[in-house]
């Protein structure tokens, strides 16, 4: 008993001290690595920016990052209808036109029947678990 306080106390020391050197920095991990702004001064004020920016976006003259001008492509309205969709799904289903998924694959897939009984099944689980717990491998 004496032992195991002892070594928990001297453990919780070690982890204390160890800890408290990175205590003089606040940051962590690659916030660590972030090389810090250095203040500067300028001769524009924030509304001033504020107003060019607005004006640029107006004429527009701001460059376009790729996500932005998907986002802002107007959507076409459709020219058909949501029963023709589905009819022409069902029509190319029925075809075997569709293109296969792993998931539909495995999905419609025949089940193999079995050629073990649930008896046979029980035993060969019960025998892996004796085995499992004689090796020490047991999760049970």
């Amino acid at each position: 008993m004496n032992t195991k306080f002892i070594a928990t106390t001297v453990f919780a020391i070690a982890a204390m001290s160890g800890a408290s050197a990175f205590a003089q920095n606040n940051l962590y991990g690659e916030a660590a690595l972030v090389i810090p702004p250095v203040a500067s001064t300028s001769n524009v004020t924030r509304a001033q920016v504020q107003a060019e920016y607005l004006q640029a976006r107006q004429k527009g003259e701001l460059p376009v990052s790729p996500e932005a001008a998907f986002a802002a492509a107007p959507a076409t309205p459709s020219t058909v209808t949501r029963a023709q969709v589905q009819a022409e799904y069902f029509q190319a289903r029925q075809k075997g036109e569709l293109p296969a998924s792993p998931e539909v694959a495995f999905a419609a897939a025949p089940a193999a029947p079995s050629t073990v009984t649930r008896a046979e099944v029980r035993a060969q689980a019960i025998v892996a678990a004796h085995a499992a717990q004689a090796t020490g491998n047991s999760t049970l």
